[in-house]
């Protein structure tokens, strides 16, 4: 569930996150908790996945609450 104070989709970017050619949008929200980016992945028509991740998440120390992770994303 998104909440008004995650600020979903403060920022937007696309990236190949995982080096399978594709390139996937990404959606920051930097108000949820200590932060997020949601990947999804997207096949013509179709929506096949949305994964939010915070720091920890990536092998990333966690940052505090409120520490914004997804305020910028690549372009």
């Amino acid at each position: 569930m998104v909440a008004a104070s995650d600020h979903f989709g403060w920022t937007v970017g696309a990236l190949d996150t995982d080096g399978d050619g594709r390139v996937k949008p990404l959606v920051g929200a930097p108000g949820n908790a200590s932060g997020t980016v949601t990947v999804l992945t997207l096949s013509p028509g179709t929506l096949e996945s949305a994964t939010a991740l915070a720091e920890d998440d990536l092998g990333w120390s966690a940052g505090t609450h409120g520490a914004a992770f997804g305020i910028t994303l690549p372009p």
